[in-house]
């Protein structure tokens, strides 16, 4: 266990080992290492199997760890020593893990207090931490999400009693350390003391929705406007249809039905074309002036057979 020098000086000097990492915790380390000024070549690292073997050989440990990682506290039992990234006094006034947290912002500072495992360390140790997230599936049901975080958030004090770490879990989350978005059932669980959208902005809405009901309210007026006008031309038609059947019933000779079939022909044209420009209905009143009209039509024609 090394306590003294820079950091730099410690794993640029002694055998550094890492402890179960992936690639990308490792790569991490290497952009971490660039940031304070040590280059990762210069570095000689290599990765220890689950059962520790080569522990013995390093002198360095380097990793991403819980604080009651079984590995850290046996080395601190053997004698290591937690190094410290900065004096802890130095944080607040542009300490190296403060330029750390500027490279990495899901990083923040963290002090490891004195004596947290059997009198070690024997001063405060000033590190980075990364939170511990919860991370789920885009698609995993959003009430499932919210009774977890409910469950994790209304039984905090019962787990710390469990161990002392959950300590650590934020009553308030800061939703701007994340790079990635809030599950929806999260969301909802935070959220739950929040007003309404309704109810925070009621003042600023109610105008907008104000005008907004008028002008649907003025649309459908305008809409039974145009109903009742197509509805009332259409009336029109089958009082011209009328009048052509009256005539028939009492006209004479071919003459004068072939004149009344050529005018009953101009009124299916008139109402074809007003229908085309959106004058009348293509609906149930204009099928039965077509039915009235093909019913008048056949009258004058039998009457000219018979004629």
């Amino acid at each position: 266990g090394i306590e003294e020098g820079k950091l730099k000086d410690l794993v640029e000097k002694h055998p550094v080992f890492y402890e179960d990492m992936s690639s990308m915790d490792v790569l991490f380390f290497k952009k971490l290492f660039v940031t304070m000024g040590i280059d990762p070549d210069e570095v000689s690292a290599r990765m220890i199997d689950h059962e520790h073997d080569g522990v013995d050989s390093a002198a360095v440990y380097v990793g991403l760890t819980h604080l009651h990682n079984p590995l850290v506290m046996s080395l601190l039992d053997r004698g290591w020593s937690l190094f410290s990234l900065d004096e802890v006094s130095a944080l607040g006034h542009g300490s190296s893990v403060e330029g750390i947290q500027m490279a990495f912002p899901w990083a923040h500072p963290f002090v490891l207090p004195r004596s947290f495992h059997d009198g070690k360390p024997v001063k405060p140790v000033l590190t980075v931490a990364i939170r511990d997230v919860l991370v789920s599936r885009s698609d995993f049901d959003a009430q499932t999400a919210y009774h977890v975080v409910r469950a994790l958030m209304e039984n905090r004090a019962s787990l710390i009693r469990e161990n002392g770490i959950y300590n650590l879990l934020p009553v308030e989350l800061d939703r701007g350390n994340l790079s990635f978005p809030f599950q929806k059932g999260a969301l909802y669980y935070l959220d739950r003391d929040q007003p309404s959208v309704w109810v925070r902005y009621a003042n600023t809405m109610w105008p907008i929705l104000s005008v907004i009901a008028l002008v649907v309210g003025g649309l459908a007026s305008f809409r039974n406007h145009l109903r009742r006008a197509r509805t009332q031309r259409i009336g029109t038609y089958y009082s011209d249809l009328i009048r052509i059947r009256s005539k028939t019933i009492y006209g004479t000779g071919d003459t004068a039905q072939e004149d009344l079939l050529d005018e009953l022909l101009r009124i299916r044209n008139r109402a074809f074309d007003a229908l085309h420009k959106k004058k009348l209905n293509a609906d149930e009143s204009f099928s039965i002036f077509l039915e009235l009209y093909q019913e008048i039509s056949e009258e004058i024609r039998q009457r000219l057979k018979k004629g």
